[in-house]
């Protein structure tokens, strides 16, 4: 048994993924300070149980819990067919797609298969409602990210270029 759960987030979870990420915060700021800062801590509950409130439309977001105290969290959305997609070059823009938009497991609990869990159920959740593509960005300098996003399947299929003015 790997001795951790994962389930639907639902309000009331807001204080034990606002650690996620303030970590999140800090790790990015590490490898880039001009472009990530770390989440205000003052109210990050609140306004993510707020959040959490809509959640199980067209976005999600689980959990990994263990003993009672969340380890883990994954947020992914559905993305509609463009309206427009007959006039698009990018064939997908006509399909459901879906996006993951963070994902975080605290350091003491990463590599124990906690972030490829809460991938996979976030990937189930997408195929069940219609997606047939998955997309997500991450920093191009993660040590960490890159190599789990690519030894899980994902490839880079985009550069975004960014220049401060």
């Amino acid at each position: 048994m790997n001795g951790w759960t994962i389930r639907p987030a639902r309000p009331g979870d807001g204080a034990g993924i606002a650690p996620l990420h303030v970590a999140g915060g800090k790790d990015y700021l590490e490898l880039d300070p001009t472009r990530f800062r770390i989440p205000d801590e003052d109210g990050l509950a609140e306004w993510l149980d707020g959040d959490l409130a809509s959640s199980g439309g067209s976005w999600i977001c689980f959990v990994a819990e263990e003993d009672g105290r969340i380890v883990g969290q994954v947020e992914a959305r559905l993305l509609a067919p463009m309206d427009s997609a007959r006039y698009q070059v990018v064939a997908a823009l006509g399909q459901v797609r879906g996006e993951v938009n963070s994902l975080g497991v605290l350091k003491s609990h990463r590599r124990r298969g906690i972030g490829r869990a809460l991938m996979e159920q976030a990937e189930r959740w997408l195929a069940e409602r219609g997606a047939v593509m998955i997309e997500l960005d991450t920093l191009a300098e993660s040590p960490e990210s890159v190599p789990f996003y690519e030894a899980i399947g994902y490839r880079p299929r985009s550069i975004i270029f960014e220049r401060r003015t």
